[in-house]
């Protein structure tokens, strides 16, 4: 997740709207929003979610929650952004190990490549996060497994086999199976159709819309399928390498709707959307 850092350790619903706290960062979203975050491949990205130009802002948020001025209610709705991410930083140093377990089981991953362990079963993998987070009580949950299986549209005889069995597109079902077994409220795509061909492509799509719509979770997506984009997100981050940045410029370059992305005016953004070479070929040589 370049945006935010892979450290995804905690996040808070306030009213309508969840906050997420990363290594890099806060992102506010919708509660059930889909966020795509799209961005150029194999770019070094600026280690700060921040820019220097909001130093003051960060700088009287670390005073603010220095003095214990506001509430964790208060910090969320202090019209200073930053407030909140001071507040939810500081959250987070105070917790104890066995809290940060708790906290982490509130997130759903689905990774790029799904990540399942090659020597356990399928439903070993599924199982897992219960076995890690709840061992008194994960065998209670296989009925719920056999559910979250039929709703990524795989079959109960594929519970006794090896990832090595499955194609690409079923082990990102499987992957997607594992994420919600333990009813996350946020999940976290890394790369959902990549290696995928139109087809499993556009069945994942419509796999993240039917759970977005089935449990209310809230998504982030990383992803450079503006496909995926397009049709599943509600709202569209691009974020651009900082070495081809201003100094002072931020490096998110187009946060709007699918709608806004496509109709931008912004060289950048509208290379990215069409798959436009552009200068990119001469800056690519300049490089070599």
């Amino acid at each position: 997740m370049p945006l935010l850092g892979g450290d995804m350790i905690t996040q808070r619903k306030v009213g309508d709207r969840t906050w997420v706290l990363g290594s890099r960062g806060v992102l506010i979203l919708e509660n059930g929003q889909q966020l795509g975050e799209i961005q150029p491949p194999h770019e070094e990205l600026h280690p700060n979610f921040v820019k220097s130009k909001r130093l003051l802002l960060i700088e009287e948020a670390r005073e603010i929650e220095r003095n214990g001025d506001v509430s964790g209610d208060e910090a969320i709705s202090h019209p200073n952004p930053f407030v909140a991410a001071e507040y939810l930083a500081d959250f987070r140093t105070k917790l104890t190990e066995q809290q940060l377990a708790v906290e982490r089981t509130r997130f759903g991953f689905v990774f790029q490549n799904a990540a399942l362990f090659d020597s356990m079963t399928i439903a070993e993998n599924i199982l897992f996060p219960l076995k890690q987070n709840r061992p008194e009580s994960w065998r209670q949950h296989e009925e719920e497994m056999l559910t979250h299986l039929s709703e990524v549209g795989l079959a109960t005889s594929v519970l006794n086999k090896r990832p090595a069995e499955l194609s690409g597109g079923m082990r990102k079902r499987v992957g997607l199976a594992r994420a919600l077994v333990m009813q996350p409220e946020v999940l976290l795509y890394d790369e959902p159709t990549t290696g995928l061909d139109p087809i499993v492509s556009d069945v994942i799509n419509e796999l993240m819309i039917r759970t977005r719509d089935r449990y209310s979770v809230t998504s982030i997506i990383v992803t450079h399928d503006m496909k995926t984009a397009r049709k599943v997100a509600d709202r569209v981050i691009m974020i651009y390498p900082l070495s081809r940045l201003d100094p002072m410029e931020s490096q998110i370059i187009m946060d709007g709707s699918p709608v806004e992305v496509d109709a931008s005016q912004d060289r950048r953004v509208s290379q990215f959307v069409r798959g436009e070479a552009g200068d990119r070929l001469m800056e690519m040589s300049q490089t070599m």
